[in-house]
């Protein structure tokens, strides 16, 4: 018995280890799709109904879409990793799309994050607006005054 509790736990560890789970993030324009997409020239909403609303759309060009597909895998115990990227951009001229075109391919490549270039500002309070913030917050009469009010 002792034995075959051993192999159990063995075999089950080994099962769970191999379990892999495959996620598909964003839009997936083929190329088949981007060569209907330059003859036929779309308007925006037949676009979106070819193949769906834009993964990013700048700030800065509204005439300028984005769709971007990433394929990452995550096996048990370890990070996941990015196996496949495209961006495909796709410029108009008015209303008519006049440009698709593959920008990007990555592939089976591991990259990360780096904290120093994605960190975004502005979101995080310092100690001192910290602090202003919280002046009479937990005054006693600030909880008075408010059910008065009611």
């Amino acid at each position: 018995m002792k034995h075959f509790s051993k192999l159990f736990f063995i075999s089950l560890f080994a099962i769970l280890s191999a379990c892999q789970t495959i996620d598909h993030n964003g839009q997936l324009i083929t190329l088949e799709e981007i060569k209907e997409i330059n003859e036929t020239n779309p308007s925006k909403e037949e676009l979106v109904e070819m193949v769906g609303s834009p993964t990013f759309v700048p700030d800065y060009s509204a005439n300028t879409w984005y769709y971007i597909n990433r394929t990452s895998c995550k096996k048990v115990y370890t990070p996941k990793t990015v196996l496949s990227q495209q961006v495909v951009m796709i410029n108009f001229i008015g209303n008519n799309a006049a440009e698709a075109k593959l920008v990007d391919t990555i592939e089976n490549k591991d990259f990360t994050a780096e904290q120093s270039y994605t960190k975004t500002y502005g979101s995080e309070q310092t100690g001192i607006q910290k602090f202003v913030g919280n002046l009479g917050r937990f005054n006693a009469s600030t909880k008075k005054n408010k059910k008065k009010k009611k």
